[in-house]
């Protein structure tokens, strides 16, 4: 569920802690110094200057705190705005399971839920949870309550703790929980703070970390926070910093032509290469203007802007460091033995194991699967499968990834139908048990697999001896499939939502929501073929899809009944 927007200017009375505690970054306190909860919070009440009571608070919001009912009612006025904001704001389900799993055992649970985190990670990790105070020490529970996450979370943000919005910040950045709208929110809040303490520096850096928030949601805003960081960079550092280059490479990101961004990056890699020859983003710039010489079919120029860029991260960050190894990765999609050493590299260096070596297995896979060799490609991906498996789990999306291009060079490679059905159900029942139905990746593998079973088999038997072992649940996930565009095969709808109802109607009788879920929808797919009779039979079995029916057709159906059977005349009439 997304968050509602929430207001753009914090409360006008920052009570919670000095102006020295504002600007002290959760980093620069040890952990073992960091306190749990910070300074007391102040009552909400404009001029009061007293303690609040934890226990007197907002009997609406519970955000808000007062020392007295007194202050409640004079602080009414203005505070019924924000606690209007405050009431409508919801928490993502899956940050709230999160955020319980992190408070039970955060090593244990990081590892579990993420797979990649190196020791820096949890180790960060972990001082965000301690900073965040009662948000982080296991006393929060789901819900709406005054002990909910979502009252703690909405206390970092409406506060004026500086380390806390940090810590939210980092907490739900893409490296951990990637909550996309609540890290845009924190940053948000964190801004309005820096604004009014912080160095006209920190005020850009803000700047840019908000318009990389925005981006990833894909929001318009990024690009009036770019160029006003790229102005302010400019004025502030010289046009030839860094930082001014690296506002000024996001900004070039956003030029609507291919044509438009190469001269962009071009420029600005003349002009980087001379005045940043030790910074990372000069060689991020001529890895950007690799990849988009490459989209354009200028292979030799590309692979002179990739070699620029792996040499340079070699010489900065150093030949083990992520993005020289990225670099080799993207000198792989040009010339094959570049991505072999990349694995190989990866494999010396991070181990058999780590992350990067398996992204390097997955794309061998796929630059050979390119080139045709498809049981060579078959090959990379089992061996990714199985190292992922070990190291991440046998239900987590990227080893779910990589069961998918298995399948996908099952099918359109090698063209066993038989072998690519069983990698597309392997795939589908771990995105169900890890995602759920209704996730973008579990819809997109069951399109796949619904695909799959109008192509490869054509004999309505064979397909049918396949479908009938599908779980129920599955099944009606791809009868869905083929009722929209680009499938739109009501036959086979029909097909999967009758075994649907037939196995519900066995195991959970016919009462069950599911049951007469698989049968509304089994009455969908007769009514988009006009099988009137069929519809009457459903009907008559299951008496509440008339109205069901009607509500949702705009029509009346209409069955009498006599001698306490049906006839069999249906007459629809437009209302």
């Amino acid at each position: 569920t997304p968050h509602l927007r929430m207001s753009k200017k914090l409360p006008s009375d920052p009570k919670v802690g000095t102006l020295d505690s504002l600007v002290v970054s959760s980093s620069d306190v040890p952990p073992s110094e960091t306190p749990d909860e910070g300074p007391l919070p102040c009552c909400s009440a404009p001029g009061c200057v007293n303690v609040a009571d934890t226990n007197k608070r907002c009997g609406k919001c519970f955000v808000a705190m007062y020392c007295s009912r007194d202050c409640q009612v004079s602080h009414w006025s203005c505070h019924k705005v924000f606690c209007k904001l405050n009431r409508g704001f919801v928490l993502r389900d899956r940050t709230e399971e999160y955020l319980v799993l992190l408070n039970t055992d955060t090593e244990k649970n990081l590892i579990r839920l993420f797979g990649e985190f190196d020791e820096p990670g949890i180790a960060r990790c972990r001082s965000d949870l301690k900073t965040l105070g009662r948000l982080g020490s296991g006393a929060c529970t789901r819900g709406r309550g005054v002990q909910s996450f979502t009252v703690a979370i909405l206390e970092v943000l409406r506060g004026a703790d500086i380390r806390k919005l940090r810590a939210l910040a980092s907490i739900t950045h893409w490296k951990s929980l990637d909550d996309k709208a609540l890290h845009l929110e924190a940053l948000r809040c964190l801004q309005l703070l820096v604004e009014a303490v912080g160095t006209e520096e920190d005020v850009l850096d803000g700047l840019l970390a908000m318009g990389v928030a925005y981006d990833r949601l894909n929001r318009p805003e990024k690009r009036a926070c770019y160029e006003k960081a790229k102005e302010g960079f400019v004025n502030l550092l010289g046009e030839c910093s860094a930082k001014a280059v690296t506002a000024a490479y996001k900004c070039a990101t956003l030029l609507p032509s291919a044509d438009k961004r190469i001269a962009k990056y071009r420029r600005l890699w003349e002009m980087a290469k001379a005045a940043l020859p030790d910074e990372a983003i000069t060689y991020d710039v001529a890895n950007e203007l690799a990849c988009e010489l490459r989209v354009k079919g200028a292979n030799k120029e590309a692979k002179v802007f990739n070699l620029a860029a792996l040499e340079g991260r070699r010489r900065v960050l150093g030949e083990e460091a992520r993005d020289t190894l990225s670099s080799l990765t993207n000198m792989g999609a040009i010339v094959h033995k570049m991505e072999l050493a990349a694995l190989e590299g990866r494999r010396r260096v991070l181990g058999e194991e780590a992350r990067d070596t398996l992204s390097s297995l997955t794309n061998m896979g796929a630059i050979v699967h390119k080139m045709e060799d498809f049981e060579e490609a078959l090959g990379y991906y089992e061996e990714a499968r199985e190292l992922q498996e070990k190291v991440l789990g046998r239900i987590h999306p990227r080893t779910l990834d990589t069961i998918m291009n298995m399948a996908i060079t099952y099918k359109v490679g090698l063209k066993d139908f038989a072998k690519a059905e069983e990698m597309y159900c392997l795939a589908l029942d771990g995105y169900e048990k890890r995602l759920g139905n209704e996730h973008m990746d579990t819809k997109s593998c069951a399109k796949n697999l619904a695909i799959l079973l109008v192509e490869g088999y054509k004999d309505k038997a064979k397909r049918y001896e396949v479908i009938v072992k599908y779980p129920l649940a599955r099944l009606m996930n791809l009868g869905e499939q083929y009722i929209y565009e680009p499938l739109k095969d009501f036959a086979m709808a029909e097909e999967m939502f009758v075994l649907a109802l037939e196995g519900y109607e066995g195991t959970l009788g016919m009462e069950h929501e599911m049951t007469k879920r698989a049968a509304r929808d089994l009455l969908g797919a007769f009514g988009m073929q006009d099988k009137e009779e069929e519809m009457f039979d459903l009907i008559s079995v299951y008496p509440h899809l008339q109205k069901w029916f009607e509500d949702s057709t705009g029509t009346n159906f209409k069955v009498e009944r006599r001698a306490g059977e049906y006839i069999n005349v249906v007459e629809l009439t437009d209302r």
